[in-house]
This record gives C-alpha cells, structure tokens and sequence, in this order.
C-alpha cells in the first residue's frame, strides 16, 4: 500500500513538473515570438524610409529637369511611397504557374521570419498649430537696422494684402466645422452651446508663444485659467497634437473633432490631395453634402482617380465640373493661404508610415510620423542664367518659379504597441 502510495505522489508530481515545464516553454515561444515581431516591424520601418529617401531622389531630380517632370508627373512619383507592402505576399487567384513559383522562390531566399504589413499615407494636409506661436526674437529678426527697439512690433502672421492672420484663419475654420456640427448634432449643440473657437485658437497661441507675450483680449483670463489648472504654458512649440489634451477649454471630443484639420509637424505646406471635409467646406461654403460625396467617390476610384497637380486643376475641378463655388472665389481663398507663405502641392512632406510585424500569433505595430524637410529654391526663367537670391521679375516681366529641395527624411514621432 505504502508503495503505491509513493507512486501516486511522483505520479502527481511529474505532471506537475511536466505542467510548469511546458509553461514556461509556452512564455520563452511567446517571448520569441514577440521579439520577432518587433524585429519585422522595425525591418518595415526602416524599409519605409529607404523609400522615402528614394522618393526624394526622383522629386528633386525631376524638380531641376523640366522635361522629366512634364513626361512623368508628380503622381508616378508619388507612386514610390504610395503601393502598401505585404509580407508573405498575397497571391491573386488568377495568377498563373510563373507568377506563384517567381513569389515561392522569393520568399524562400527571404530572410524575414514571420509577417510585415507596411503603409505609408502622406499627413501633409493638415495645418501645423505651432504657426500660432509668437516668437520674440523672430520679431527682433524683423525690425530693420536702425528702428526705434521700443517700437511694438508687427505680428508674425500681419498681412496687409488679406488682412488676415493665422490666428483668423484657424478661428475661421473652426466655426464652420463647430456650425455644421451643431446643425446636425442637437447634443453636441446642447453641450457646446457657448464653445468660442478664439478662445480655443488663443489658448493654445498662450500656451506656444514665449512668456510675456501679448496675444490679445484673453491674456489675462489665460493666465487665470493655467493657474487654475496648475498648469505652466510650455513657452516652445508643441512636440504632439496629444499635448492639446493637457490644455484648458480643450476636451477629448474637440481634439477628435479637429484632429484631422491640425497637427504640430511640418512646414506650410498643404497636399492638394489629402485635403478633409472640414478644409473643402472651408474653400466653399455652400457646397452639398452630395457634391463632397461625389468628389470622394470620383478621387478615390480605382480605374480613373482624381488627382490633382496643381492648385490650377484643384480649381477647375470644383468651379467647371462639380460647380460648387466660382473660380475667382477660390483664387481668393488660395491667396489668403498664400499671403500666409502657405504652399499647395501634391507632393507631401509628411507622412505617416504604420509598420506591422507578425510571427506565428504575436504581433507589434510602429506608428511614425516622417517628415521630409526642404529648402526653397528660386527657379530662374530661360531668359536668366542663374536664380537670384530674392525672387523679382526677369526682364521679360517673368517672376522666378520658387522649387523646394527635399532634404533626408527624419522621424518625428514613434508609437510602438
């Protein structure tokens, strides 16, 4: 009986053992695992900002060769960032024994272990909040030799041509997406009924610009409202679109509301392209809910995509074919943005690149934002041998073309889960 006991209690305990020991053998797969994965996310990564200095490459060879650009386009370009990537690659149903056995031989001489989904969107259509700063020693930078320095200065964004600021041009657009919400959300109407968007744009104008800056009618009750808070204003632009949420006046439902129209990266530069709802609505009032559809629908077909070059087919677009606001109304739009030194391209200078590893069943993903800097280039006419270093009318009358030089792209922002 004893001995049978003896047996049944080392019976217990191997399973025991067994137990435990395959446990732990389960967390070391897991760990592998998960390591592998990031491994892959961080090879997709990578991968994305070998192309995006390959993009830059074609951009500025094509930017200095006229006739390059004219025959290939911005759009085929912009084909070198756009295409996602898959690894294993997907194999279409229709493909036939060269093309399944060209995709095997691949992925057998690949080194990647596991799976990796790649993507890169440009994020060049939003307006950088950090344009709100107002900077003490760029007002110095202004004031001309021999000006009296107690002297008040002109703000940074005074346009006399406009008579607009950047600070009216954020308010602007917030007011009509703040309208057009409250007309078609009665909770969102009840529950901001006295939301003031220049008091959300001069909050954030506090909260960037540098201590003891005057930024209008609401400095004082600013400097109420931070203290309230136990909140110190930052006094430097901000790093992320998060720091928002720090903020008084600014909840999560507003920066979710204009997230899509803001951000804190990038230069004045907008992607025609990429341009949201809130942003067209902004360029025309009186457009239809079924005229925004249709241009969606249009741009994002497959078999013939709208696309848009320059500002000049953005306007024929939407003044000849969808006919929702004149042509003169929109060159008057562009030149506010313009007078602002706001730039319109299809070539985008941010972008946000999501990289996805897999392994059996881990996964890892890296959010970035990437960002591509540039220097401005005048572009002589062919009348003139060299640009000058300040734009002005060839003899011909002809005004130097100003190109962008887009330098190594540089990671701003890294999110990894």
């Amino acid at each position: 009986m004893m001995v049978l006991t003896i047996i049944g209690i080392l019976t217990a305990l191997m399973y025991t053992f067994k137990f435990d020991s395959l446990i732990s053998k389960l967390k070391s797969y897991n760990i592998q695992n998960r390591t592998q994965a990031k491994l892959n996310a961080q090879a997709g990564l990578t991968l994305a900002i070998a192309r995006l200095e390959i993009y830059k490459e074609a951009f500025n060879y094509a930017q200095k060769n006229k006739q390059v650009m004219e025959s290939v386009g911005l759009a085929t370009i912009n084909k070198i960032w756009e295409f996602p990537l898959m690894f294993p690659i997907p194999l279409n149903k229709k493909a036939g024994p060269l093309e399944k056995s060209a995709i095997e031989t691949f992925e057998k001489n690949s080194l990647l272990n596991g799976g990796m989904n790649l993507t890169i969107e440009s994020a060049s259509h939003q307006l950088n909040l950090n344009l709100l700063r107002v900077s003490k020693l760029e007002q110095l930078k202004r004031i001309p030799p021999g000006t009296n320095y107690g002297a008040p200065t002109p703000t940074p964004s005074a346009t006399p041509e406009t008579k607009i600021t950047f600070d009216e041009l954020f308010v602007d657009i917030m007011e009509q997406t703040i309208q057009k919400r409250r007309i078609t959300d009665d909770t969102f109407n009840r529950q901001y009924s006295a939301l003031n968007p220049e008091l959300l744009i001069a909050t954030i104008k506090f909260y960037v610009s540098d201590r003891g800056t005057d930024i209008g009618p609401f400095s004082n009750q600013l400097e109420s409202d931070f203290s309230k808070s136990k909140l110190t204003p930052k006094y430097a632009p901000m790093s992320s679109i998060s720091e928002l949420s720090l903020l008084p006046h600014w909840d999560d439902n507003l920066i979710k509301m204009f997230k899509a129209e803001f951000t804190v990266y990038g230069q004045s530069t907008l992607d025609l392209n990429k341009f949201s709802q809130n942003i067209i609505r902004w360029f025309m009032p009186n457009i239809t809910d079924e005229q925004i559809q249709t241009y969606y629908k249009k741009k994002n077909d497959p078999a013939q995509p709208i696309n848009f070059g320059s500002k000049k087919d953005f306007i024929q677009y939407f003044a000849e074919t969808a006919r929702a606001a004149t042509a003169s109304d929109l060159e008057e739009k562009f030149k506010k943005f313009e007078a602002l030194d706001v730039r319109f391209s299809s070539a985008p200078q941010v972008f946000k690149v999501s990289s996805t590893g897999t392994m059996d069943n881990a996964q890892y993903t890296i959010n970035s934002i990437v960002y591509l800097p540039s220097k401005a280039t005048a572009v002589a006419p062919p009348n003139q041998e060299s640009p000058s270093p300040t734009p002005s009318a060839s003899p011909s009358g002809e005004v130097p073309e100003k190109k962008i030089e887009l330098e190594n792209p540089v990671v701003l922002e890294m999110n990894m889960n």
